[in-house]
């Protein structure tokens, strides 16, 4: 794997450096804006590690300016680092970021969770899987999550309206959320059997709290398997693929 990080050369740096150069990877470090835009440039790589912000300039800098010049491989996977907590409002600044990873959380142990091999079970067949939530930082984490699995066909809804056409296509699974902005998990599911009354297609939902689930509001006719706590979990979700054969 050829990877490039951007940032300065701090404690972080040198624990992403490391992780990478034990599984034999080649790693680049550049610590400007001017030596990241000569490198992107002229290398294609398939890892991007970029500080949000970095010695002259920011993520959003470097991606305009990449993508100015169209030198940006489309398969190269770009994991944002930054230290606000808030993650999701920065999809609205670098919305060609894969992965946002809070630099002071378990960040090794996010990066090992997504580039670990024997981390990921290999899958038996295709898979054609409906996500309904309306939080695109939930959308681009399940993508990044998945994005080696060329078989797992992952279709988005943001909302109950968004799902009224989207559901009634074909799925091995349907994974939604508890809380969205036109409803909750028991206005999707009721649309769902409205929509699609004989369909045993395997319904799975995450939620805030186990305790919000309340089981006598799911239609019996449902297949409704399962209800985790967030946050998503990839393990999780490819053992469920996984126990469809």
């Amino acid at each position: 794997m050829k990877i490039i990080f951007i940032g300065s050369l701090d404690i972080v740096a040198k624990s992403i450096i490391k992780f990478f150069n034990e599984k034999n990877s080649e790693v680049i470090a550049v610590y400007t804006f001017l030596d990241a835009c000569d490198k992107v440039l002229v290398n294609e790589y398939d890892l991007i590690i970029c500080n949000n912000t970095f010695s002259g300039g920011t993520a959003k800098d470097l991606l305009k300016h990449v993508k100015k010049n169209d030198a940006l491989n489309k398969n190269s996977t770009f994991i944002l680092l930054t230290n606000q907590k808030n993650n999701s409002q920065l999809f609205k600044i670098s919305p060609r970021a894969d992965f946002i990873l809070y630099k002071n959380e378990n960040l090794i142990q996010k990066l090992k969770e997504l580039f670990d091999q024997d981390f990921h079970p290999v899958m038996a067949r295709e898979y054609d899987v409906l996500v309904v939530d309306d939080d695109r930082f939930v959308q681009k984490t399940i993508q990044a999550w998945l994005k080696k699995y060329s078989n797992i066909n992952l279709t988005f809804s943001s909302s109950i309206k968004d799902s009224e056409v989207k559901v009634e296509a074909q799925y091995d699974l349907i994974v939604s959320d508890y809380l969205l902005t036109d409803g909750d998990l028991y206005d999707f599911l009721s649309l769902y059997r409205r929509k699609c009354p004989n369909d045993q297609t395997p319904i799975i939902a995450y939620t805030g709290s186990i305790n919000k689930i309340d089981y006598s509001l799911i239609p019996e006719d449902i297949n409704f398997i399962a209800a985790f706590e967030k946050p998503f979990k990839v393990d999780k979700f490819l053992e469920i693929l996984q126990n469809l054969n």
